[in-house]
């Protein structure tokens, strides 16, 4: 660990209560931040994000006593912001258009100059280009997803599609006529 002050994102805590990857990485934090060897902020708007994962992932009343075993810990929840925090947070939101929490998150951080304990590349990475934040990151980057093709060329696709289906129903229309054709014949033979 290089830094001995962080900021904790609530995905990284909500990977490390579900056991997702970078789980131990965090868990070792927590307890480093218990046996007072680092500082660990949080903000309350991320305590609240880890909350109602709670609450989604494992019902209320789990919801309720994780929460209050949390202020039991030595984290420290960022209940207020000051002026400069504020302005931070507006200037986050705004500029890398970060959910509320998250800019809330990374301006607690800025505000105590700690690197951030995330797993959230989606919302942070360019943040972390631009303005060369300090990032601990709980996990790899994930692999670039295949980019969509151009609305025009899945247009042309499905419009491909769409005749092929028709000529496979006018196809099968008339085999059926031919078959009604064939049973009438049949029937007035009979």
């Amino acid at each position: 660990m290089t830094s001995t002050v962080y900021a904790l994102d609530a995905c990284a805590l909500i990977a490390a209560l579900n056991g997702e990857p970078g789980a131990g990485m965090v868990k070792d934090l927590l307890t480093a931040c218990e046996a007072h060897e680092i500082i660990i902020y949080m903000s309350a708007a991320q305590v609240l994000e880890v909350y109602y994962d709670r609450i989604y992932m494992v019902g209320q009343e789990l919801a309720d006593v994780f929460l209050a075993d949390f202020f039991d810990t030595a984290i420290i929840v960022e209940h207020y912001f000051s002026v400069p925090e504020i302005a931070q947070a507006g200037y986050y939101k705004t500029t890398y258009d970060l959910s509320f929490a998250d800019a809330c998150c990374l301006a607690a951080a800025a505000g105590k100059t700690a690197a951030l304990i995330t797993s959230d590349h989606s919302e942070f990475d360019p943040v972390e280009q631009a303005e060369h934040f300090p990032f601990l990151w709980i996990r790899p980057k994930p692999e670039p997803k295949k980019p969509k093709e151009p609305l025009r060329m899945r247009l042309a696709d499905a419009e491909k599609r769409a005749k092929e289906a028709g000529r496979a129903l006018a196809e099968a229309k008339l085999r059926i006529a031919g078959l009604e054709a064939t049973l009438s014949a049949f029937m007035k033979q009979s």
